[in-house]
């Protein structure tokens, strides 16, 4: 098993990450990052969500990541009782081979800690 940190600045290097229609598709090495998305903020908190394709033969391990747009990046599980969303840092996430995992609202998430500016 391999593990890996998703680095945002490789997901979007010249446009922000949200606002990019036309940079929607994402290589890291066996993996595909497909359609990353962040509700606007303008500041303290923010989370992304993405399809992490393993195209490879064997599962990969994913540990988190990083970004210059937070000073530190997690992932995150979300769980919604009576209208109240709650989240669960997650050490890592296990990406079957040959599968998608999806980074949904209310489900499993890129937790971005103290933004260093707004996401549009």
């Amino acid at each position: 098993m391999r593990s890996v940190a998703l680095s945002l600045a490789l997901l979007s290097c010249a446009a922000p990450l949200w606002a990019a229609e036309e940079k929607h598709v994402f290589a890291l090495g066996d993996l595909e990052v497909i359609h990353p998305w962040a509700p606007a903020v303008k500041g303290g908190d923010g989370l992304v969500y993405m399809e992490v394709h393993n195209e490879g033969g064997a599962e990969v391990l994913l540990t988190g990541g990083s970004t210059a747009l937070a000073e530190m990046v997690e992932i995150v599980g979300i769980t919604v009782t009576g209208g109240r969303a709650e989240m669960v840092d997650l050490d890592e996430v296990v990406v079957p081979a040959d599968t998608m995992l999806e980074f949904e609202p209310n489900v499993l998430a890129l937790h971005l800690h103290d933004l260093t500016g707004p996401l549009t």
